[in-house]
């Protein structure tokens, strides 16, 4: 590869196979960098952009499938700097799983109950070892938000069947 010296330094000349855009993909995948698929665009500018019924391409979980929760504890466990380590992650959209959790309640054999414990036993695997937060975001004047973290408490009394399952905390994003 031609190189040119730069602040005393070799550097790549644009075009070259190794320029300023990480490297060629031998050394993106030595590094555990990979090419991610373009991402679907959602229309920002459109009325009805947050409709998940008109732009469902626009509201993926990543973690509601085995293969989508390898990918994620793929990435939290890229190897970096210590410093730069993910140790919590913020799982958005469980409130439709965990509302009304409580005693006798059929909110623990609700749909997606054993995918939610699955992912969380997961987050807390070795390999993995990060704390989960369920994150809120309503998004009204009232801060309703706050209503969701009882069902959390409640979530991780009664429906959680082993402390893997349970949620680590709760987030909220209110704008």
């Amino acid at each position: 590869t031609k190189s040119e010296s730069v602040n005393g330094r070799n550097r790549p000349r644009n075009g070259d196979k190794n320029d300023n855009k990480g490297g060629n993909e031998n050394d993106r995948l030595r590094r555990g960098i990979r090419k991610l698929p373009p991402l679907t665009p959602c229309p920002a500018t459109h009325p009805s952009y947050v409709d998940e019924d008109a732009y469902p391409e626009c509201f993926d979980e990543n973690w509601d499938t085995h293969m989508k929760r390898k990918e994620l504890w793929g990435a939290v466990r890229t190897a970096v700097p210590p410093e730069r380590r993910v140790t919590h992650i913020l799982l958005s959209r469980v409130s439709n799983i965990v509302v009304d959790a409580g005693p006798g309640s059929s909110a623990c054999n609700a749909p997606g109950t054993e995918t939610l414990k699955a992912t969380l036993r997961e987050a807390r695997a070795p390999s993995v070892g990060v704390k989960v937060y369920a994150l809120f975001s309503i998004d009204d004047e009232s801060f309703s938000e706050a209503d969701r973290v009882p069902d959390v408490v409640a979530w991780n009394q009664y429906c959680a069947t082993c402390p893997n399952e349970k949620f680590d905390g709760v987030t909220i994003n209110n704008e």
